[in-house]
């Protein structure tokens, strides 16, 4: 079944961990993007300027949705480094689960949190069929 926009919007802010945390605001867009793209996500992290913290933002995402994000993100890519769309390119690493992130980490924790929300906002304004 395909949710309306408003609906995975009101679902994803609704979320909270077992920390009763609630999806980040810098990593939210791309959660939902995601999920409009029926891309089943499992947490998430906006990134922080700690050192015992992660200083990118990234996506954990179920292994069984490996070859849809496999294609969005390579169709993403491409047009980032085409200079069609404006953003950061995106990396996928593989275990027993997937995480996206992006794929220059170095640079400035605001530029990546800038770049998630780009690519989260792209996606929900795309119509792809995976």
């Amino acid at each position: 079944m395909i949710k309306d926009l408003s609906e995975i919007k009101k679902e994803v802010e609704d979320m909270k961990d077992m920390l009763g945390i609630s999806v980040e605001p810098h990593i939210k867009d791309l959660v939902i993007g995601l999920r409009k793209l029926n891309i089943k996500t499992i947490s998430s992290c906006e990134g922080h300027d700690d050192e015992n913290k992660l200083k990118y933002p990234w996506v954990t995402i179920d292994i069984s949705e490996a070859l849809s994000i496999i294609k969005i993100i390579a169709w993403y890519n491409m047009k980032v480094l085409t200079g069609e769309m404006e953003g950061i390119s995106w990396v996928i690493l593989p275990r027993n689960i997937l995480r996206l992130m992006p794929t220059n980490r170095k640079l400035s924790l605001e530029e990546l949190q800038k770049g998630a929300v780009m690519l989260g906002k792209k996606f929900q304004e795309i119509k792809l069929n995976l």
